[in-house]
């Protein structure tokens, strides 16, 4: 019933767009300016924080409730699980957005370097954070989660206007990255940033270009592109970082090369651009020498530090899981995870077979095209050839994993080029029916052999095959017919299914502060302030403190919190267990205190409950009753079947 609703939703969003285009595309920015303003008022945002009523369930009201429709999504714990809370806890900081969090760690986190809310000079590079910085907690999260999303709709609009110079497949292309699962899985994520900020940087470079007579605009995208260079470089996820970083090159590369004699035209946009240049080092400077040894403490970590890739690890076949996209917001994979099999809907064969036509018939920006293909081709080749310690050094793809490469900076490009090929087609119209039909089979064959070397066949199960195949089918013989009017209403309705659906639509923070819970240990936090909790035997719940803004012995560490671990393994028997980016468990034992690592993000500490005073813990939050001679039962919230001790000395 609700695939027929979005398929309904689907087909009214298409005949509005389509009645309305001139409209929409005229006024797209005063259109994204009001439905931005609305929904910050009004507080929405996308958070699955609502999982956090199947953990601490006792409101306070019960009549309040944080998510509106959809579903949160337990598989999205890097957002509610650690970001949000990671944003909440800079909100209710004492200090005002500060850049080391004291309630985080023994000697406090670094919150740059986490990707949260600051008032440092690093946030000039963080423009979704500055909603809370201006709006406060509930708003700011409305901010970052809005502001991402419609940047991602205007800035991807004007690259594929760019490149495909047909407003309409556009239209449809700014869609249709926006609502990718690979974007929608992972939108709370570095991933999605880096993406904006690469498209920041190109999209600022062409304006920049093409405005030779506007000097106020001309300095408006100077600033822009600074903007965007320093939030992405101090987006540190080298996984997406170092690819996605070579295809915003070839598109800047490609932009400026023909217009470099006029970048400069007089003293006012020298000064302008001395000033951007001083406000990218000052800031990168900045960073670097008050995170300097936290980013050391990063890549010396066992997880993720010492990773390093050299290709030729991936199975080919798994570049079409776009081919279940459809169904993931619904059904859970039975391998892997959701989010790890997300990626963008691409027709990589498609364009892969009909190559030769393509490149006879492109008109405009063929440089640009010939780049792109090149560089979609060394991405292939890292896909399947193992490359020498040397070259990926080299070329920083040591950092670069198979997987991630395939899902995201591989899938954007092969996006940006199946939008192109689209838009050749159309014009074109080159396919008869025959040939069409030959090459509807060939891709028929790589999706059937896809369909039967991976898992996706136990996932779709012959139920949904025939489905899925078809419709794909059906897909790739619209593009080759150029059929724009029908590709683009199948299309939208994938996306919206396959995209729109993944996150909810919520609103406020309710399933995290209107608890029981959270009322008292508020209460006994303003009490006794700086006292430091420890959360026991639970994965979640000493997020749920630091969201409190409470002094936490255990959370999610973004870095080892090696004077502490230390303190409590003077011998270091278990540093490569906790020399990580960490969930980090507690269980008190009557036994020598130890270490598990019972994940590669994820360890247990067992501490011994004498040495929780040398930890510096005044107070525990257990979800079973604990009888040891330190500890002072103080409260008992019977709903949630939550224990607050006090830690006596």
């Amino acid at each position: 019933m609700l695939s027929i609703y979005l398929i309904i939703l689907a087909y009214i969003a298409y005949l509005i767009i389509n009645r309305h285009i001139d409209f929409i595309i005229r006024n797209r920015y005063r259109i994204a300016l009001v439905v931005f303003i609305l929904l910050v008022v009004f507080r929405f945002h996308g958070s699955s924080i609502g999982m956090w009523d199947n953990y601490i369930t006792a409101k306070v009201d019960e009549t309040k409730t944080t998510t509106i429709v959809g579903k949160n999504r337990a598989i999205r714990s890097d957002e509610w699980l650690v970001q949000s809370p990671y944003a909440l806890a800079q909100s209710n900081h004492e200090k005002f957005y500060p850049k080391i969090n004291d309630n985080i760690r023994s000697d406090g986190q670094n919150m740059v370097l986490a990707n949260a809310p600051t008032f440092s000079i690093e946030t000039i590079g963080k423009p979704f954070n500055w909603g809370f910085l201006l709006l406060g907690m509930e708003r700011g999260l409305s901010w970052l989660w809005y502001s991402k999303l419609l940047a991602l709709i205007l800035l991807s609009f004007e690259i594929c206007r760019f490149i495909t110079n047909n407003r309409k497949i556009a239209l449809l292309g700014s869609i249709w990255i926006t609502l990718s699962p690979a974007i929608q899985w992972w939108y709370s994520t570095a991933v999605v940033e880096l993406i904006i900020y690469s498209q920041g940087l190109i999209v600022s470079s062409y304006y920049y270009t093409t405005n030779k007579d506007k000097l106020r605009n001309r300095i408006l995208f100077m600033f822009l592109f600074t903007i965007c260079a320093i939030g992405y470089i101090l987006t540190l996820y080298p996984a997406v970082q170092v690819p996605l970083g070579f295809l915003t090159l070839i598109f800047i590369g490609y932009i400026l090369k023909s217009e470099i004699k006029q970048l400069l035209i007089n003293k006012k946009e020298i000064l302008a651009a001395a000033t951007c240049l001083s406000l990218l080092i000052v800031t990168i400077v900045s960073f670097i020498y008050s995170s300097y040894n936290d980013i050391q403490l990063m890549l010396g970590t066992a997880y993720p530090g010492k990773r390093i890739s050299h290709g030729g690890e991936f199975n080919l076949a798994e570049l079409q899981y776009y081919l279940i996209s459809w169904l993931l917001p619904f059904k859970e994979v039975n391998f892997k995870n959701n989010s790890e099999v997300s990626s963008f809907i691409n027709f990589f064969p498609l364009f892969i077979f009909i190559i030769i036509f393509i490149v006879k018939k492109v008109g405009a920006n063929k440089g640009l095209f010939y780049s792109l293909f090149g560089y979609l081709i060394f991405q292939f080749s890292w896909l399947i050839f193992k490359y020498p310690e040397i070259i990926a050094k080299l070329t920083l793809f040591s950092f670069v994993p198979e997987e991630r490469l395939a899902g995201i900076t591989f899938g954007l490009t092969a996006t940006y080029l199946s939008i192109w090929m689209i838009s050749i087609l159309v014009k074109q119209k080159p396919f008869s029916n025959i040939q069409s039909l030959v090459l509807v089979t060939l891709i028929c064959a790589v999706y059937l052999i896809s369909l039967t070397f991976t898992d996706m066949s136990d996932y779709l199960t012959n139920k949904y095959m025939i489905f899925t195949l078809g419709f794909f089918l059906v897909l790739n013989l619209l593009i080759l017919k150029g059929k724009l009017k029908y590709f683009s209403m199948l299309m939208l309705t994938l996306i919206i299914i396959s995209g729109a659906t993944v996150n909810p639509l919520a609103k406020g923070t309710d399933s995290i502060y209107n608890k029981v819970a959270a009322m008292k240990i508020t209460k006994l936090y303003e009490e006794f302030p700086k006292r430091k909790w420890v959360a026991v035997d639970s994965l979640v719940n000493g997020q749920f403190l630091l969201s409190l803004g409470v002094k936490t012995f255990n959370s999610v560490h973004f870095y080892p919190d090696l004077d502490m671990w230390r303190k409590l393994d003077e011998n270091m028997e278990y540093s490569n267990i906790y020399n990580r980016y960490a969930h980090v468990k507690v269980s008190i034992i009557d036994g020598k205190t130890y270490f598990q690592l019972d994940h590669p993000d994820a360890i247990t500490v067992y501490l011994n409950y004498k040495d929780l005073s040398k930890a510096d813990i005044k107070y525990v939050l257990s979800p079973i009753s604990l009888n040891y001679p330190v500890l002072q039962q103080i409260d008992f919230i019977p709903q949630d079947n939550l224990y607050i001790y006090r830690v006596n000395d």
